[in-house]
């Protein structure tokens, strides 16, 4: 993987990180690492697997890998919270889950884009 494909996975997790720490701030809920780690595990493993494909590590940059790397992290990591940790998805979780994600992980590239005009 390249240098620019490690820096951009890096920075997807960072927005994994976020959306965990700022939904447990949200619901006041006390700091805890392994409770944190255990809400984070389904969206990262989401995470991982997209980026096991070939064409997301390629083209790791464009604005439209972005809006699939979140869609895939945020769709399996709410499947798997549901399936796997019988956590609920009730509400609005769902829909702030997948805005926040989608939203973070193409914002970094559309700035990206914007400042080297490459093409998103």
């Amino acid at each position: 993987m390249t240098r620019s494909a490690i820096v951009a996975l890096a920075l997807d997790i960072l927005v994994v990180i976020t959306f965990v720490v700022v939904g447990r701030e949200t619901h006041e809920s006390p700091f805890d690492i392994a409770e944190s780690a255990r809400i984070a595990a389904p969206f990262m493993t989401g995470l991982g697997i997209v980026w096991l494909f070939p064409k997301v590590r390629q083209s790791s940059w464009r604005v439209l890998t972005g809006v699939l790397v979140g869609a895939v992290t945020a769709a399996s990591g709410i499947a798997l919270r549901a399936l796997v940790l019988a956590d609920g998805i009730s509400g609005a979780f769902p829909i702030v889950a997948t805005a926040y994600i989608v939203g973070l992980m193409s914002l970094y590239r559309v700035i990206l884009a914007l400042r080297t005009r490459q093409p998103a």
